[in-house]
This record gives structure tokens, sequence and C-alpha cells, in this order.
């Protein structure tokens, strides 16, 4: 009995133990984004510890400067006339004494550009794409207990004009500070695929890459766990040799019974759990989601995912948000993407870069396709434009000059393209939603920057088109190093010289931009082929090019939100090319792109000016044109129905088939009177939808409509407040433009004001907006206190708007 009791306590402590071993945090990743000093401008000594950086401002990361700055006529079009220069980033810090055995890292999601980084006066290197993720190794130079640390970060985007759009300028993604034992996980070390599934079963193969930074050799046990919901359902384990200072890959196969397969209307993710232990001592754990799915492309069929044909219904998106520039909130990403879901997208191309890790994130959650793009250019720089997009090309010139500069990645390509796109992959290789790897954009473009002697514009002098296979050989083979599981693209703005000079040939699957006129034909020249859109019009015919052909899986429109930069003449400093505004709000295009890619029953009613006589004129989303009483107005309706019927004032004007339509657009002729259109949508005969138009009065006040009234009060979350100018009766009045003030009171703080007005250039971090076609937008974010935040918004000659969120 004795005996038994004795037991049971040894038992009881061992278990104790082991618990008391798993509680400790073995790896810690660490938010190091808050309380970080930063100047703009040169600081000569900034990398030293001494240094005196008391009356720098303090900032939290991500951060963009150049969204905080004026706009300019003399800076670039390229960049939406903002500027960049120099910015220097210092952070104190201190370390317990437990830490002093651990390897610790500095993470960087990505820092534009030309990333310098220090410790405690010690220089750890430079990384000059601003796009890519990247760690720094701080180990040996730390401080522990109570003597402090810096670490220093010198951004040199003073060569403003070093891409084609707006890229923002700093530590413009998050920051993590990684602690881990001498034996762990490499950084970005779990490579998961999953090679075999069917209703039954899945096989889960995982390759990891463990380092020993110890001077001793370590017998360990490496265990892998797949979990779903907390629940372990697959596990194994390997026992492992590891010489002192050393790494090795080491396979494991786990088996999942009756998987729930990832998919775009189904994103189910798993957890794959990593532990390393020794003697009962537990060295490291890693958690990794992904999900369990098959693709394939085919060339004849389209796209396949889990065995059922899909179309790819695609969008291009950049890597900023108007009045946020570069810095992005991982929530401001989320209301994007479910705009897009709205819409009816489910796919994304990351033009033309590596995007930040949370929208990948977002992508396998919510359950999107991704492209996932790595370089706008290669050794060779493309044109940026300085005055405007094609404004005053010169022959033969190069370098920064009067209209363009073709300075920008190219400068870096040939030293760091290799480490800069496997970083990429591997970084990115678990993400279930990725399902293409692109090497590049319009590489081939004509004459930016290669030549093409088969065109009449041949420019003799420029580097010859087959050197751009060459490269994509060398590029194909990085990818192909890293990750086999996942085809190769590239986005194509030239495919006759692609083809003739092998360019095309070497890819897993081709992209085309703009050049549906060669599916048809390269299809049948040349068998095998496997295509896609890689960029695309919103036209109809180019839909139709997707829907009508088997062998085109889909398309990527370009572009699912505008942009900015990549500009016209100041003061027009975005690109309006999107179907959302670069303050969210759903223009026409996007109703129309709905009503071909939604099953969920909608319509949606817009006008044109009586007055536009241009080909293309412009559609409104309004009835007010008073001035054209009784006179006809055309009236334009898109719908997924089978009919709509249109009324102007409970009278009808007559129903239209979509069978019947042209471009899948309805349309009626109406003599204009004030008061309201109303659209019914109606399937068999039943009606499906509804949407009105009604003519807006007098300005008469303000409306505040935050898209969430409760946010997470942890210094990141945020609320977007979308103000309207509106009438006695609510109806937002379309030629409203007056100004806007802001008064936030409480927990939280206003990170960007904005319009969709291209030619605005009214500071973005300012207290007041001038609203256009009736609105604007302010985005509020959490100060990291619970509480309420106050909004009060005011304007001349119009009724106030109060708003409550919760910070919580």
């Amino acid at each position: 009995m004795r005996f038994l009791k004795i037991l049971g306590i040894a038992l009881f402590l061992i278990l104790s133990i082991s618990s008391l071993l798993l509680a400790q945090p073995v790896r810690e990743k660490i938010d190091f984004n808050n309380n970080w000093k930063f100047q703009l401008g040169e600081a000569h000594g900034a990398q030293f510890t001494l240094f005196d950086d008391s009356e720098w401002r303090t900032i939290d990361t991500p951060h963009d400067w150049s969204i905080e700055e004026k706009f300019s006529k003399d800076l670039a079009s390229g960049q939406g006339y903002l500027p960049g220069g120099i910015g220097w980033y210092r952070k104190t810090f201190t370390l317990s004494e437990d830490k002093r055995d651990k390897k610790i890292q500095l993470l960087f999601d990505g820092v534009y550009q030309n990333a310098e980084v220090w410790i405690n006066g010690e220089y750890l290197g430079k990384r000059p794409y601003g796009f890519i993720s990247f760690s720094r190794e701080l180990t040996e130079h730390l401080n522990f207990g109570d003597q402090e640390n810096v670490v220093a970060v010198r951004v040199d985007h003073s060569n403003y004009a070093d891409a084609r759009w707006y890229t923002g300028s700093g530590i413009t993604r998050q920051v993590w500070l990684k602690v881990m034992n001498p034996v762990h996980i490499k950084q970005w070390g779990t490579h998961i695929r999953t090679p075999e599934v069917s209703e039954s079963e899945a096989a889960v193969k995982v390759t990891t890459t463990l380092v020993n930074d110890s001077d001793e050799s370590q017998n360990i046990t490496l265990k892998g766990m797949v979990n779903k919901s907390g629940k372990k359902i697959s596990n194994g384990e390997t026992s492992v040799h590891l010489p002192p200072n050393s790494e090795r890959k080491v396979d494991q196969v786990l088996t999942v019974d009756n998987p729930n397969r990832w998919s775009v209307e189904h994103p189910h993710l798993y957890d794959y759990v990593t532990e390393i232990y020794s003697n009962n001592n537990i060295y490291d754990r890693k958690e990794t989601k992904f999900g369990i799915r098959t693709f394939r492309f085919e060339a004849d069929e389209g796209f396949f995912l889990n065995g059922k044909s899909m179309l790819i219904k695609g969008v291009c998106l950049h890597n900023d948000a108007g009045s946020l520039g570069s810095a992005v909130p991982k929530q401001e990403w989320k209301d994007r993407l479910k705009i897009m879901k709205e819409m009816g997208a489910n796919a994304i191309r990351t033009s033309h870069n590596p995007p930040a890790p949370e929208l990948l994130d977002l992508a396998d959650e919510m359950g999107f396709i991704v492209m996932d793009e790595a370089f706008d250019e290669w050794e060779i720089g493309k044109k940026k434009w300085i005055k405007g997009w094609n404004v005053g090309e010169e022959e033969g010139a190069a370098g920064l000059n009067t209209y363009y500069s073709q300075h920008g990645y190219s400068d870096f390509f040939e030293d760091w393209a290799k480490k800069d796109l496997q970083d990429m992959i591997r970084r990115d290789r678990n993400h279930p939603s990725i399902v293409l790897w692109s090497i590049g954009n319009e590489i081939d473009y004509p004459n930016d920057p290669y030549t093409d002697p088969n065109r009449d514009n041949y420019q003799e002098w420029r580097p010859d088109g087959y050197h751009v296979t060459e490269i994509a050989r060398k590029l194909y083979d990085y990818v192909k190093e890293i990750d086999t599981t996942r085809p190769v693209t590239a986005a194509s703005a030239n495919i006759p010289l692609a083809n003739e000079t092998g360019y095309a040939a070497l890819l897993d699957v081709v992209g085309y931009n703009y050049q549906e006129e060669f599916y048809e034909e390269d299809h049948q020249d040349f068998p095998g082929r496997k295509m896609i859109g890689s960029e695309n019009g919103d036209s109809y015919e180019a839909w139709l090019a997707v829907k009508n052909n088997d062998y085109i899986p889909g398309q990527f429109l370009w572009t699912g939100i505008d942009y900015l930069g990549e500009a016209g003449q100041f003061p027009n400093r975005s690109n309006g090319s999107g179907l959302v505004s670069l303050s969210n709000v759903r223009k026409p295009g996007f109703y129309y792109r709905q009503s071909l890619w939604s099953d969920e029953p909608m319509v949606y009613l817009s006008t044109i000016n009586p007055s536009d006589e241009n080909d293309w004129p412009e559609v409104q989303s309004h009835w007010n044109w008073e001035d054209y009483t009784n006179e006809e107005v055309e009236v334009i309706a898109y719908s997924n129905a089978e009919s709509v019927e249109l009324y102007l004032n409970g009278e009808s004007m007559g129903t239209r088939k979509i069978s019947e339509a042209e471009n899948h657009t309805l349309r009626w002729s109406v003599p204009y009177q004030n008061g309201t259109l109303r659209a019914e949508a109606k399937n068999e005969g039943k009606k499906v939808a509804t949407y009105t138009l009604s003519t807006a009065g007098e300005p008469y006040q303000i409306e505040l409509k935050p898209n969430r009234s409760e946010i997470r009060a942890n210094g990141k979350d945020i609320s977007s407040v979308e103000v309207m100018v509106t009438d006695r009766e609510g109806v937002v009045v379309p030629d409203a433009r007056h100004k806007i003030n802001f008064m936030i009171e409480g927990a939280g703080q206003n990170i960007g004001v904005g319009n969709s007005n291209h030619n605005s250039i009214e500071p973005y971090k300012a207290d007041y907006r001038k609203v256009y076609n009736g609105k604007a937008r302010i985005i509020l974010q959490s100060n990291g206190k619970q509480g309420d935040i106050n909004v009060k918004a005011t304007g001349k000659g119009l009724q106030s708007a109060e708003v409550t969120i919760k910070a919580q």
C-alpha cells in the first residue's frame, strides 16, 4: 500500500514536471512593434548606443513616413508625388537573465528600402528589397538584466522614383523578436506538403530543418502532430542525431483520416505542431497552419481544386491602402478581402511583389486562391514615370532624368534575386491558398526594357529579348530548389516574343497580360501549354474568353482596388483602375463584376450624364439630373437574375432580359423626373432582389457609419468610418464637396482620412477631409486602452454627427 502511494506520488511529480516543461515558453515570438524612436533625415552616429534620441518621435510599427508627408509636383508620379528620403529608427529594450543562453533573432516582415540594422553598435548587414521578410541574429551582441540594448535601423529610400507604383518608406510591416533554445527549428524551416489526398485519408509530408547552435552533439526526438481545433488527430516521432553547430533536414509522413479539404468555399485549416525533445526536456515547439488540398492545371480543361473544375475569378492587389499608405493593419486587409468576396472574387495576385504575411494568412482563412509574385523587374530597370504615366518619353534616355527613372530593384537583382526569391518561397510555401509562384511581371514589355525586332517601334540599342529567357531559366531553377509542388508562372506582356524566345515554353503555366487575342491560336500551336489570364481588363469580352474556353482557367483583373502611384499628371496621384476606390467605396464596375461572378441574386442601377459625349461615358451612381428634366437619360442595370423591371416613381419603364442584353448590361432611356428609380430583379417571374436610386435634396447633415462598432483594445485594431453628406431624408448628395472636421476623444486615434478623389492632395494624416461624391472615410485605431472612442464630425452649414466605438 505504501509502495502504491509512493508510486502515485512519483507519477504525480513526473506529470507535474512534464506539464511544467510544456507550459514553459521554449519559443517566444514577441511583438516588437511598440515604442520605436523615429527621425526623418540622416542622423550620423544613430547606430551607437549612447546616441541621444530623446527628441525623436515615438512611433509604433508598421510605419510609413511617406504617407505622412505633403504631395508635391516636383516628385514622381510613379510614387504618387510623395517623397522618399532617409529615416532612422531606434528601439531600447532589456532582456531578462533567463534569456542569456537563448538564440535571439529580430524578424522584419518588410522594410522599404535598403534596410541596415545595428544592435548595440554592431553592424548586422543590409537588405535592399523592401518587400521581403528577413531576420538578423542578435545573440552574440546582447546585454541581459538591467543593462539596456539598442537596435537601430537606417532606411534609405532617397531614390524616391524607384518603382512604378507607391511603395511607402520605412518599417512598413511588422517586427518580431524571436527567442529560442540553441537547438531549434530553423527560420521558415517547416515545409508541409499533402502529396496524396483522398476522401478517406491524406498523407501529410513534413520536412523540418533542425539547427544545433551548441558546441555539443545532441540526440533528440522530433515529434510531429496534426491538430484540428486543438485536438490531436495524428502524430509521429523520429530520433535524430545533431552534430555540434550543424543543420539537418528530417522528413516525416503522417496520415490524416477523413480529411477536411481546404477550398475557397470551405477553407479548412489544420495545425501542424513540431516539438524537439531530449531526455524529457523540450527544446522547441512550433505551430504551423496548413491546409489539405490538391490542385492541378490542365492544358485543355483549366484548373481543378480537390478534383473539381473551377474558374479562377481573380483580382490584382497592390500593397498600399490609400490614406494608410503601406503600413496596413490586418483588419483593413480583412475588410478589403470581404469586399472582394462580396463581388464574387476567389483569387488574388500579389502585384508585383511579396505581400505582407498577414494577407496570406487571411487568404488561407477566408478562401482565396493566390498567385504569389516576386518581382516587377529583373536586371534592367523599367521606366518609373516622373511627370505622369507615359508623359514625355525620351528615346535613349537612362537614369534619373526629366521624364523617368530606371533605377529600382534592378540595382540589386544580380546580387539578391536568388535569396529574395527563395526566401519568399520558404516563408510562404505552407499556405494552402498559394497555387502559383510568379517570377516576374511584364519583363518582356516592348521597349521597357527589352526590345522586339518584329515590332514597328523596334529600338536596336535596347537589350535583346532573348536575354529574358536566360534569366527566367535561372529563376525557375531557384524556385524548384525550394518547392516543386507548385507551378512557376510569369506575367507576359508580349506573347509573340515570349513564344519566339522560348520564355513561354520554360514556364509551367504561361501568364497572358491583356492578350486574349492569342488564346485560341496559342492553344492550337502549343499543345500541352497551360495558360492563364495573369492580368486583364474588366470588359465582358475578356471575361467571355475565360467563360467560353475550358482551357483558360481564369483571369486576374487590373485591379480589385485603386492604388497610389502609377498616376497621371499632378495633382492626379493615384490610379483609378480598381473596381473599389481607395476609401473602399464600391464603384459601378464592382456591381457589374458582381453580376458576372456572384451567385447571390443582385441588381444595381446607375446612370449616364446626358451631356457626356465620350465614347466611354462615365457611369454615375445617382439620380440627380434636374437640368435635364423631361429629357432622355440613359439608365443602366447590372444583374445576375433572368430579368429586371425598372420603375420611375412607381410607373413601370419596362422589363429587360439578361439573355437579350448586350455585354450583360441592361439599358433604358428614361425621361428624367425627380423622384425614385427602382429596379426589381426576377427569376421565373419571382422578385429576388431590388435596388433604388432617389433624387437627393439640398445638403443637410453629416452621417457617420462605422463598419465595426466594437474593436479590440490592443493598439492595432481599427474601425473604418464612412462619412456621408446627406439630405433630410438620408440620401447621399452626389455633388457635395464639404470640408468635414473631426474630433476624436477617448481610447483611440485617427490614423488616416481619405476620399475617392484621385486629384485630392489634402494630407492623409489630418483632422479634416472634403467629401467627394458626398463621401469620405476616417480610420480609427485603438490606442491600447479599453474604453469608448468618441468621434464628432462637423461641417459648415451641416448638422453635425457623432458616433461611439467601443475598444474592449
